[in-house]
């Protein structure tokens, strides 16, 4: 098939090569291919090369961005082709990342195939439209989050990888994934047009992520450290939420105060700088944004506002920012089933008097455990969820959740120790509140107790958060450390204590320097809430050094108690 395409440098040659029964579906196939041209062009610059060709090849292999002659796999024609116009699409993108600017060696094949793969999504939004985008990308997170570490086998940074995982999901999916948020930090307009600096600024060499990230960083204004650092150079995921707000008449406004948390997905420490959008609606769902920047694993943020009074604070409701979370939220008038699918959630409305909005997350971090513990009963150590939104009077409905702890899936395997007899649901109204046994739900085992797959319905579903539990008495009882952020969970905060902490980073030795003479324990905590180091204070001289040569680098909690309750915590970092 010979047919030309009008580039910015002239007419450029298509040329595609198959054999005789493939031609058709070739040319239904590939129907969009110019278009797929224009964007990059309008996106990345110039097309450079003296033709667009494709090879269709009888192999099972994927395809391979030759530059001018992109072997193509047969089976996107047939079995494969829902994905036959977004591998052209990534395919195409390579003769700007990987062809016209390739990374320096394999540990940075983010630069190549993760950018190519940025590129289905833009591809996506351009033809199908911005909602076609939100899917595709959101449908991209959920599986990062739930395989990527399974079939990379660890959690992995996408620039540094081994070269066993040179073309694993974490550089591929990841990668992708990772464009989008940086996306957003830089805004479209200098996101776009910095990276066609950056591919005619290094055309036909080699680079690593510190060219991308100096380049962009000199060319947008912004010092882009803290985005690479977190995003880039380090594995795993931030969690953002917002902890309580409250909005109160103060003369002629409203003041409102929100309290932000960030918690981690097997990232090494908090990050810095996070721009995020907090929204505002009000009962009429009215709707304010604004933008705030947030570091560290607690914020608090003050706002006023002329007749508006916010019933549902949300951040990152447009999923700017691809944490820990997958989220789905729907405007819900009528009575009926609605899937929110990366959210793993199915809603069933019963009742909807008025238009309502509802939004569910399925949220990447294990549930805070109980500020009282019950002896035997343990929260779920990988997933929870979170309801919200404007809900009117008599609005009603079911939820169904699907749990699955068999061998060959990661999503409850760890957390099954028993069988589903021991099984149970826990709801919290919010992060200031203990959790309870939820109200109503029925457990369906779908005909065996032991295989550890089936349903929960939830009967009549509030506002809050909602975790599986499960009983075993044989495991040691859970405990939380002190959060940093107000009205969290398990700590008498009224009577916390601060802290002096040296050196921190630390390496080998933590001093803890206090005031309270009665301490009497000390305790080291990961920050998923896991008791990694006791020790006893005997000693009246207001300090105690605590060994933490043995510790993994990354960021950790001290906590010292006394008989009475009363506590002091600080967050450190080993090296």
């Amino acid at each position: 098939l010979i047919d030309t395409v009008e580039g910015m440098m002239g007419t450029v040659p298509i040329e595609l090569a198959a054999r005789t029964s493939d031609t058709t579906a070739l040319k239904n196939l590939f129907v969009h291919l110019p278009d797929a041209f224009h964007l990059q062009e309008n996106h990345w610059g110039p097309y450079l090369w003296d033709r667009v060709g494709y090879c269709i090849v009888p192999f099972n292999a994927g395809a391979m961005e030759h530059a001018t002659n992109i072997a193509f796999m047969q089976l996107y024609l047939n079995q494969l082709s829902s994905d036959c116009e977004t591998t052209m699409a990534h395919e195409l993108s390579h003769h700007w990342f990987g062809d016209l600017v390739t990374c320096e060696d394999a540990s940075e094949m983010w630069l190549n195939e993760g950018w190519a793969s940025y590129n289905e999504n833009t591809f996506v939004e351009a033809l199908y439209g911005e909602e076609a985008y939100k899917n595709y990308t959101r449908e991209n997170h959920e599986y990062v989050l739930h395989k990527a570490h399974e079939d990379d086998e660890t959690y992995l940074p996408v620039s540094g990888v081994p070269s066993e995982q040179t073309y694993g999901t974490t550089v591929y999916k990841k990668g992708a994934d990772v464009i989008h948020t940086l996306r957003w930090y830089m805004g479209d307009s200098l996101f776009f047009n910095c990276v066609k600096g950056y591919l005619d600024f290094y055309k036909f060499q080699h680079v690593n992520t510190a060219d991308l990230r100096d380049y962009l960083s000199q060319c947008s204004g912004f010092n882009l450290n803290d985005y690479f650092n977190d995003w880039i150079y380090a594995p795993g995921f931030p969690h953002f939420s917002v902890q309580y707000f409250t909005a109160e008449q103060n003369g002629n406004v409203i003041d409102v105060n929100v309290n932000l948390r960030q918690r981690l997905n097997h990232a090494p420490h908090f990050y810095n700088n996070v721009p995020l959008t907090i929204s505002y609606f009000d009962a009429a769902h009215n709707r304010i944004d604004e933008r705030i920047s947030m570091s560290g694993e607690c914020m608090q943020h003050h706002t006023s506002f002329n007749n508006f009074v916010p019933v549902y604070v949300v951040v990152d409701f447009d999923e700017q920012v691809q944490d820990a979370i997958t989220d789905e939220w729907k405007w819900i008038d009528a009575i009926g089933t609605y899937n929110f699918g990366t959210a793993k959630m199915n809603v069933q409305v019963t009742n909807a008097p008025d238009s309502a909005l509802l939004r569910v997350e399925h949220n990447w971090i294990p549930a805070d455990v109980m500020r009282n513990p019950i002896e035997g009963l343990h929260l779920h150590d990988y997933r929870y969820w979170t309801i919200d939104g404007i809900f009117p009077t008599g609005f009603s409905a079911n939820a169904t959740i699907t749990y699955n702890g068999s061998a060959a899936e990661n999503l409850d395997n760890t957390f099954f120790t028993n069988n589903e007899d021991s099984l149970t649901l826990m709801y919290r109204a919010a992060q200031d509140s203990d959790w309870v046994r939820a109200d109503s739900f029925t457990l369906n085992k779908q005909g065996s107790a032991t295989n550890k797959t089936g349903q929960i319905t939830i009967y009549n579903i509030k506002k809050g958060e909602y975790s599986m539990a499960i009983w075993n008495h044989s495991l040691p009882l859970a405990t939380s450390p002190r959060e940093a952020c107000e009205q969290t969970v398990g700590i008498n905060e009224a009577k916390a204590e601060k802290l002096f902490i040296y050196p921190n980073p630390a390496n080998d030795k933590l001093t803890v320097q206090y005031s309270n003479a009665n301490f009497t324990e000390a305790e080291i905590y990961d920050l998923t809430g896991r008791v990694l180091i006791q020790q006893k204070i005997a000693s009246l001289y207001g300090s105690v050094t605590l060994n933490v040569g043995d510790l993994a680098q990354g960021a950790y909690l001290v906590l010292l108690k006394d008989q009475q309750g009363n506590t002091g915590s600080k967050i450190f970092i080993k090296n």
